[in-house]
């Protein structure tokens, strides 16, 4: 799997800010696409929300 920033390869944004990105950077987990879309979508969400988020995820998480 790429490095990606958003939809885009790493090494664009790196490039147009003079950066070379290492070589030896590990893989992505294969989920990571997934969180950071749940992230970027979480931005708009109330503190009130995001707690609430934590709430379930832990009640679901058996914590």
């Amino acid at each position: 799997m790429r490095q990606v920033v958003g939809d885009i390869p790493a090494p664009d944004p790196a490039a147009l800010g003079g950066l070379r990105p290492p070589d030896d950077l590990p893989p992505l987990h294969s989920r990571a696409a997934d969180v950071a879309a749940v992230i970027w979508e979480a931005r708009r969400l109330t503190t009130a929300q995001l707690d609430e988020v934590n709430l379930t995820s832990r009640h679901l998480a058996g914590r």
